[in-house]
């Protein structure tokens, strides 16, 4: 690898989609996607956090009513205080975190531990913030990823 004290990292969001509630809303018939929160090059030796954003889409709705939009704590944490990226072949861990506001302040969790979810009305979009902290000189070179589930409850 020719990134000399740097290290790429990339999260990876797969979708889970769970029936509708008829007691909870008439939205139906929904599709749903999400682009990949891609954090590009990490630089163990930048004092700048690395921060990038990807993208949730509910769209093809038919009917009224509202989705909560959640996300777990990834493939390698145990809480959502920060996820942890894994090195691609080995135990590193690189901490992370996904927020729903651009000042990064509203962790995107399932609503427990202080997390916030995402309440979507019908066809819309919404940016997943990412955020990977300046100082983690303890990781080695290399490929880190994760794997979050988005959940989405019509």
């Amino acid at each position: 690898m020719s990134w000399r004290g740097r290290i790429v990292c990339w999260c990876v969001a797969a979708l889970a989609l769970l029936p509708a509630s008829a007691a909870r809303a008439s939205l139906h018939g929904c599709q749903v996607s999400a682009t990949s929160v891609n954090f590009g090059t990490y630089n163990v030796f930048s004092v700048s956090n690395l921060v990038t954003t990807g993208t949730v889409t509910i769209s093809s709705c038919y009917g009224a009513g509202a989705a909560t939009v959640t996300i777990d704590k990834g493939q390698h944490s145990a809480s959502f205080s920060t996820r942890d990226m894994i090195k691609s072949g080995g135990s590193d861990l690189l901490n992370y975190n996904l927020y729903l506001d651009a000042a990064m302040t509203q962790i995107w969790g399932d609503g427990t531990g202080g997390t916030s979810v995402w309440s979507a009305s019908g066809n819309s979009q919404h940016t997943i913030y990412g955020n990977v902290p300046a100082g983690q000189t303890g990781v080695s070179v290399g490929t880190y990823s994760d794997v979050v589930t988005i959940t989405v409850n019509f």
